[in-house]
């Protein structure tokens, strides 16, 4: 495998996170904010987060940012470079954190099911997108 560059990556990789931050924001805070909240009140939980909880939230999109074209960068050899490789890493990430990750929490019945659909079809775009912008700016 060819050396990665690592400046490229986190160039790209801090603008994947931010368009992940940025699309989060927009579903959670904007798009599904009633539905969290009611969701939250069945549990008999104030819809509050921490200020280390919000801190946590955007570190998080950021990782996923950098870890999404770390993926890209290590398909390209094997994959080629392009829009096609920077989805195929977007879809990893989204599979192995929103689909694996939430499933069990939703399955479990702790939340509603339509929070769990509307977060993981958000997800597989969000991520594709974001990736493939950071992808856009990854040079070996």
């Amino acid at each position: 495998m060819d050396k990665l560059n690592l400046p490229r990556i986190l160039i790209g990789g801090l603008v994947a996170g931010l368009i992940i931050n940025i699309g989060e924001s927009i579903l959670n805070i904007g798009i599904l904010a009633g539905d969290w909240e009611a969701a939250y009140a069945v549990l008999g939980m104030p819809m509050t987060e921490s200020v280390g909880m919000m801190i946590w939230y955007f570190a998080s999109g950021f990782i996923l940012g950098i870890t999404g074209l770390v993926l890209y960068a290590v398909y390209r050899p094997s994959c080629g470079a392009g829009p096609k490789t920077a989805v195929w890493a977007g879809l990893t990430i989204w599979f192995l954190t929103y689909f694996m990750g939430f499933s069990a929490v939703f399955f479990s019945g702790l939340f509603p099911m339509n929070l769990f659909w509307w977060t993981e079809l958000w997800g597989i775009v969000e991520i594709s997108l974001a990736v493939l912008a950071g992808a856009a700016l990854y040079k070996d």
